[in-house]
């Protein structure tokens, strides 16, 4: 097997409130899939059966929808120590909706979750941890949802944009913060047309609402 980051994983709410020979135990147990992913290509795509948990070690990963036309939304992006489709491994969902994209070279640990269901056999106390943080992962991804649609239920572009760069702002603790993804992603992500958005940040850009260099932005409207 693999050597791990088990610093980096522990910090995976999936490994939550588990000592370091735990995490091995898991690790040893569940017997993860490494894969060494380039940018552009898929992790997993649209359509393909819904089985694993994926751990992100290196890299980024962007949970994408595209249609018939190439369009593409971006509905979230991880980066190393999160997880990903482990909402649907538990449900009746056979395939998966969307695609995972690498956006940088990435290195991912897949675990088949019917292995974590068989765990109980070796240790019912790390078995019933992985479900109690299963449940949580699931709910803050939940919230995360919540927080998605929030910006793109926004009536207008610059509503949504202002909702998007606030979030950031108050994750930062401050006016000055780097956005996590590019301008055209934070677009796809927003539901928004690349060019209109443009046009619209260099108008609030011209207005003195926000300024902006690269990912670098400051938000100077009031809250």
């Amino acid at each position: 097997m693999p050597n791990y980051n088990i610093n980096m994983l522990s910090q995976n709410l999936l490994f939550q409130n588990m000592s370091r020979s735990e995490i091995e135990r898991v690790l040893f147990y569940l017997k993860p899939k490494t894969r060494y992913i380039k940018k552009g290509s898929y992790i997993t795509m649209m359509g393909d059966s819904a089985k694993e948990i994926h751990l992100l070690l290196e890299g980024c990963v962007q949970i994408i929808l595209e249609d018939a036309h190439g369009t593409r939304s971006i509905m979230s992006q991880y980066l190393p120590g999160d997880s990903f489709m482990e909402m649907l491994t538990a449900t009746n969902t056979k395939t998966i909706p969307a695609s995972a994209l690498a956006v940088k070279d990435s290195v991912v640990a897949s675990v088949y979750y019917e292995n974590i269901l068989k765990m109980s056999v070796h240790s019912e106390k790390i078995w019933a941890k992985i479900l109690n943080n299963l449940y949580t992962l699931t709910a803050n991804k939940n919230i995360i949802l919540y927080s998605h649609l929030g910006h793109v239920s926004r009536p207008n572009i610059r509503g949504k944009i202002i909702s998007y760069l606030q979030e950031q702002k108050d994750k930062a603790g401050k006016n000055e913060f780097l956005i996590p993804m590019s301008k055209g992603d934070m677009a796809d992500y927003l539901f928004i047309n690349r060019s209109a958005m443009t046009r619209e940040l260099a108008a609030m850009k011209k207005e003195k609402l926000i300024n902006f260099e690269g990912r670098k932005f400051t938000l100077t409207a009031k809250d």
